[in-house]
């Protein structure tokens, strides 16, 4: 214990303003920008399909609002429902309006038919941006009838394709703040790892371990880990707050269980890779092309299932991709505690791979470093 707490003084209680930058400004200033990021714009002219299966005057005029609309553009007409299907299956559409057969007819009736719409969950923020507008086009549907005494002349029926649960804060903004600290964390894991190889103190870091190369390196990383873990928590309880999200006790333990062993996973990779390669530039460079794109690939904005298959399994080598999909089941309540097995499976195994992967090439590295000057006796008596 006293050469962990040696070590933990050597690296954290000395001026490294590199470290204090990485460690909390980087993820701090990083989150407070994501989370109020998609605040400030609105997306305009989002593409749908119309399915025309009546060509009455009222469906004309339905269509003309649409096309008119600043938030929607009829990208495709579709004679049938397999046309548009496809269309937003490939991406080219993010919704599909139905219009059912002789819907003026069946409305002035009073028969109030359902038009079917379908909105892709591949994007949140559009989707909720075609949700409202479909909804105000269609619920004033009535203005456009002879028969002005009709309280609900159509029923909207929305379906979410591929999110049943659509919330943009609930998975945008906590998967974002989950990215942020996923780069953090391996940007924070190379710097402590390579900076004794490069600042060629490592004879003093040894010296404070009492020569033991896992204490100096686990006292490095450990302290760095439980500090951006807490951090982590804190965000993501803030935007729970903001988006109304309760999650039951043990769900959140489960979530907080699923960021630490995330955040181990990307140290411990990390780390790894500085002793693969012996530099903190190419280090730093592996932990930029792995994490910097990962939300992307994550699954989130786009099902991971229609990307490609080199994709799919470059984004299942990333620990990001398992805490998302952890985070995703545990928002369906009680029910998806079930499915958390796997995730943190995978995410432990990451772990250890990488530590056993790591700690022995990254000790022997410390060890054959030939080091200048310093007195480790005189500065940790």
């Amino acid at each position: 214990m006293t050469a962990f707490l040696n070590v933990m003084r050597f690296t954290f209680l000395r001026r490294e303003p590199v470290l204090w930058l990485l460690l909390v400004i980087l993820p701090v200033l990083v989150s407070l920008f994501a989370v109020t990021l998609f605040n400030s714009r609105t997306p305009l002219h989002l593409p749908v399909g119309i399915v025309m299966q009546d060509e009455s005057p009222l469906v004309r005029r339905i269509l003309q609002n649409l096309e008119s609309s600043p938030v929607i553009r009829v990208a495709r007409v579709c004679p049938d429902i397999s046309e548009c299907e496809s269309a937003m299956r490939d991406g080219d559409l993010l919704g599909v309006i139905q219009i059912p057969p002789d819907l003026e007819r069946r409305a002035l009736r009073g028969e109030a038919p359902v038009v079917p719409v379908y909105l892709s969950g591949q994007s949140l923020v559009a989707y909720n941006m075609l949700f409202k507008e479909i909804q105000a086009i269609l619920g004033t549907i009535s203005a456009f009838l002879d028969r002005r005494n009709l309280p609900e002349p159509v029923s909207v029926q929305i379906h979410a394709v591929n999110n049943p649960a659509m919330d943009y804060q609930m998975y945008l903004g906590l998967g974002l703040v989950a990215a942020i600290f996923h780069l953090a964390a391996m940007v924070v894991a190379v710097f402590l790892a390579a900076e004794p190889l490069r600042e060629h103190n490592a004879d003093r870091l040894l010296a404070a371990a009492n020569g033991n190369y896992r204490v100096a390196i686990f006292a490095r990383l450990v302290p760095a880990l439980v500090f951006l873990w807490l951090l982590s928590l804190f965000f993501i309880t803030w935007v729970h707050s903001r988006a109304g999200i309760r999650l039951a006790p043990p769900d959140f333990a489960f979530l907080a269980a699923g960021m630490f062993m995330m955040l181990a996973a990307c140290m411990a990779g990390g780390m790894a890779w500085v002793a693969i390669s012996g530099s903190m530039r190419i280090a730093c460079s592996a932990a930029g092309v792995l994490g910097g794109p990962s939300f992307a690939f994550s699954g989130i904005t786009f099902p991971l299932e229609a990307m490609p298959l080199v994709v799919q399994i470059f984004a299942k080598c990333l620990p990001l991709t398992h805490f998302l999909e952890l985070q995703t089941v545990l928002m369906f309540g009680s029910a998806g505690r079930f499915a958390v097995t796997e995730p943190l499976a995978v995410l432990s195994g990451m772990t250890l791979f990488w530590l056993l992967a790591g700690t022995a090439w990254l000790g022997k590295r410390l060890h054959d470093t030939h080091f200048h000057g310093g007195h480790p006796e005189e500065d940790f008596a």
